[in-house]
């Protein structure tokens, strides 16, 4: 039985309603007490990514794929440009939801982002840490408790962003464990913040409106210095965070794929971990280079582990045949267009989804368990927000 019941709702803008429809689950809680930590792994965490461990219990992250269920995956239009192949649906998660996950993972993210744009010299970049670390001493910080990053952002708003937590609108993917489902290369974009409005939150209309997403302001010029809008307390994201339903499968890792040729990291997924890594704030826009700590990844086949051969190697070193780093031309964008926004093209019900093979992190070895899995993972947004001067 399912222990939350999907509803449908809706979005204020239209055009960020996805092809396939808006779901959310008000009676859905975490009712467990996990022990959330960091994971340190040196492949992951030198390319600026997060491993958290324990952001869900095993019996939160099966509840999750129950209601995911209910609410029913599509797979892509066969005219779309093939760039993700997996059954895909949009959970807009209520307020306690959004704030359980935020308080968990909060310790471990980025407490603060300094964000310049262009190159800036090692100097300019440890002033704008160390200033941040004096007004963290004196109880300006935010909401986290982790380092806080300095980054390139072109094209984005310069300034120091702060912790506000995760972001309600959220995707789910599932991967069949057939070998063909896959979310090919790309890098993730930015993300204004939103909160799921229910029925009795609002001014009482009768009959009670259906469930509403709402977006924050953070609208954004074509041009390079393009101006931006906001409000005061207006959110935005930074950082993409996966959180990863199932495991017992072949295959199935996200890919990063460093610049410059190195070698690719193979993250294979654990139930109930998340990994954490940055956006980049191009949205579309050609003379805007990806934000640093933006990773191009990709979301690998699964399959199921039949056969001896599928298993990991014993020691950690990975599976034969795989790393081979794909050309940052082959980039999604999480099924949006180039100008930052959902896609609409056509949709089907999903037969159902599919999965991955590579070479895993050292540090890494996944938790086979031979049963014919499909992947499951959430893909939300760690969201920002921009103090005003002063």
């Amino acid at each position: 039985t399912i222990d939350a019941m999907p509803m449908r709702c809706v979005t204020a803008n239209p055009l960020h309603l996805p092809a396939e429809g808006l779901w959310c689950a008000p009676s859905f809680r975490l009712n467990d007490s996990p022990t959330t930590s960091l994971l340190e792994h040196g492949a992951t965490s030198a390319l600026g990514a997060l491993r958290i461990g324990s952001l869900l219990s095993g019996r939160e992250a099966a509840r999750m794929v129950k209601v995911a269920d209910g609410m029913g995956f599509v797979q892509p239009a066969e005219d779309e440009s093939g760039d993700r192949r997996n059954g895909a649906l949009s959970w807009a998660l209520h307020d306690e939801l959004c704030e359980t996950l935020s308080r968990r993972i909060a310790p471990h993210v980025p407490r603060a982002i300094c964000a310049h744009r262009h190159e800036a010299s090692a100097e300019h970049r440890e002033e704008l840490l160390r200033l941040e670390s004096l007004r963290h001493m004196l109880g300006g910080g935010g909401g986290g408790g982790g380092r806080p990053w300095v980054r390139r952002c072109d094209g984005a708003p310069e300034g120091t962003y702060r912790l506000a937590g995760i972001n309600a609108r959220c995707r789910l993917y599932r991967y069949e464990p057939d070998g063909k489902d896959r979310f090919a290369p790309h890098y993730d974009e930015v993300w204004p913040g939103s909160r799921l409005v229910l029925a009795g939150e609002g001014a009482g209309a009768v009959p009670a409106p259906p469930p509403l997403l709402e977006y924050d302001g953070w609208t954004y010029g074509q041009g390079e210095d393009g101006a931006w809008a906001w409000e005061p307390g207006d959110r935005v994201s930074h950082l993409s965070l996966l959180l990863y339903l199932t495991d017992g499968f072949g295959g199935g890792e996200t890919v990063l794929l460093p610049e410059g040729g190195a070698a690719a990291v193979h993250v294979p997924p654990v139930a109930g971990d998340a990994l954490c890594f940055g956006q980049s704030f191009s949205l579309g826009r050609p003379h805007v280079r990806p934000s640093e700590l933006a990773l191009l990844h990709e979301g690998r086949p699964c399959f199921p582990l039949h056969n001896p051969r599928d298993a990991p190697a014993p020691d950690g070193a990975g599976w034969a045949g795989f790393g081979k780093v794909a050309s940052p031309g082959a980039r999604a964008r999480d099924g949006r267009r180039g100008d930052g926004r959902r896609g609409g093209g056509r949709a089907k019900r999903a037969a159902r989804p599919q999965p991955s093979g590579g070479q895993t992190d050292p540090a890494d070895g996944g938790r086979p368990d031979g049963g014919a899995t499909p992947k499951y993972v959430l893909r939300s947004d760690l969201l920002y927000y921009l103090p005003p001067p002063g």
